[in-house]
């Protein structure tokens, strides 16, 4: 899995791969889907620590599983990990947690 720094000193990782759930590393968002056989979207849901990693930075339950379920049915981020990654980029940017200043960009 590759990391890449994004914001709040946190790093995202994404994985659509069929391997056993990683644990949550703090300060990692690990970006984690279960991905039916097809390339329809059909089964597509987050792997918990997908969620159990935006709770560990500071996101509810209930937001944290609301933005991964949103990346995770992205059909576009289908066998596209750049698109998944710059799609959890972009939710966490336009998140209220953001946008007040409680997570921050690490330089």
């Amino acid at each position: 899995m590759k990391a890449l720094t994004t914001l709040a000193a946190l790093a995202l990782a994404a994985t659509t791969t069929a391997v056993a759930a990683s644990p949550v590393v703090p300060g990692v968002i690990t970006v984690s889907c279960f991905r039916g056989p097809t390339t329809a979207v059909i089964w597509d849901h987050p792997r918990p620590v997908f969620i159990e990693s935006l709770v560990a930075v500071g996101y509810d339950y209930n937001t944290a599983t609301s933005i991964a379920e949103r990346i995770c049915r992205d059909e576009e981020g289908v066998g596209n990990e750049d698109h998944l990654k710059a799609a959890t980029r972009q939710a966490l940017y336009n998140s209220p947690m953001w946008l007040k200043g409680q997570l921050r960009k690490r330089h």
